[in-house]
C-alpha cells in the first residue's frame, strides 16, 4: 500500500551531493504581527512510497477549513520506492491567523495531513 512516510514545514531543505537529506528549521508555528501576513520563505518536504509501477499524480495543499491558500502538483511519480519531493515557498500569504493544515494527495487520495498553526505576536510577552 502506499503511503506518506513523513511531511514537514520547514525554513530550507536540500540534498547533499551523497544524497542524504537537509532539513532545516522544521517548525509548526508561524506568529506574525498582524494578519494577513506573508511569510518571506518556507519549504514543504515529504516523502511516501509508492509499492507499485503506476505513474501517480503527487500534490500538497495548503488551506485553512475550506480555503486553499495553495495548491502544488508534481508532475507524476512512478517506480516501486520511497519519492522525496522539496517543494520551496517564498512570500506565502496567509489571510488570517489560526489552524491550517497541510493535506498531501497521492492520485487525489489524502493519504496523510499536517497542522500548520498562525499566531498573532503577544504583544505583552515582551523579553528584558
Amino acid at each position: 500500500m502506499s503511503k506518506l512516510n513523513f511531511l514537514f514545514s520547514c525554513d530550507t531543505a536540500m540534498i547533499a551531493r551523497n544524497n542524504n537529506l537537509s532539513i532545516i528549521g522544521i517548525f509548526d508555528t508561524i506568529t506574525a504581527d498582524k494578519f494577513p501576513a506573508t511569510h518571506p520563505k518556507m519549504a514543504i518536504v515529504l516523502n511516501v512510497t509508492i509499492d507499485d509501477e503506476e505513474v501517480h499524480s503527487l500534490s500538497y495543499s495548503i488551506r485553512k477549513e475550506k480555503n486553499e491558500i495553495i495548491h502544488v502538483e508534481n508532475a507524476g511519480i512512478q517506480g516501486r520506492r520511497d519519492h522525496q519531493w522539496i517543494n520551496h515557498l517564498a512570500m506565502v500569504t496567509f489571510p488570517e491567523e489560526g489552524e491550517y493544515v497541510i493535506d498531501v494527495k497521492l492520485d487525489k487520495k489524502v493519504i496523510g495531513s499536517r497542522t500548520l498553526l498562525l499566531q498573532k505576536v503577544d504583544e505583552s510577552a515582551t523579553s528584558v
